[in-house]
């Protein structure tokens, strides 16, 4: 159906395992390819669809060189050795893409071809979840969003790297307080 709109290539999972193939995010599962999965290669295959292989675990993607009998491609993947991001492409992958005579089109996104951005996502991360968790969170729990912006001010002195401040959690709940209601001042932060 999409092929006779014009689709010419389908990427077989993305962030998640679907019914039939592995992702690059979740555990391997022991067939990361099934039959069904082998038989949608096939049949893209068939029709001429391009098998796009970015986004998916290393085993599908070496199970999906295997039997595709067309080039494959990875729309937008990086190499892992330069950065080892799971979703990036090992080597030994690679060279099996060599031999299959596909393409690897090269990903220029900040989290997948440098540390730092890993390093400053996985912060952020870090912090969201303490954003959601008791005490802070409070009248928040399980809306992380409105608990960091409940919790911004003092987060945004966290990150600015002021030392030595000393906050009550009255003072931290009237900050908080205060961003929810406009017209009234923040406090000042205590410095020693």
């Amino acid at each position: 159906m999409f092929h006779a709109l014009g689709v010419r290539y389908m990427t077989l999972t993305h962030v998640r395992h679907n019914d039939w193939a592995d992702s690059a995010n979740e555990a391997p599962r022991e067939k990361p390819l099934t039959a069904f999965g082998e038989a949608v290669v096939h049949e893209m295959n068939r029709i001429g669809m391009i098998v796009d292989i970015s986004h998916v675990s290393p085993g599908t993607m070496k199970a999906a060189m295997a039997v595709s009998k067309a080039p494959v491609m990875f729309s937008h993947s990086s190499a892992r050795t330069l950065v080892d991001h799971p979703r990036n492409v090992p080597d030994d992958v690679l060279a099996m893409l060599k031999a299959n005579g596909g393409v690897a089109m090269v990903n220029y996104a900040p989290g997948y071809v440098g540390r730092a951005r890993q390093e400053w996502e996985a912060a952020r991360a870090a912090e969201r979840a303490r954003a959601n968790a008791p005490p802070y969170s409070g009248l928040y729990i399980g809306q992380p969003e409105r608990a960091a912006a409940a919790l911004a001010p003092i987060t945004s002195i966290i990150w600015r790297g002021w030392r030595g401040m000393t906050m009550s959690a009255s003072a931290a709940t009237s900050m908080a307080s205060t961003r929810r209601r406009p017209g009234l001042r923040a406090l000042k932060p205590i410095r020693r």
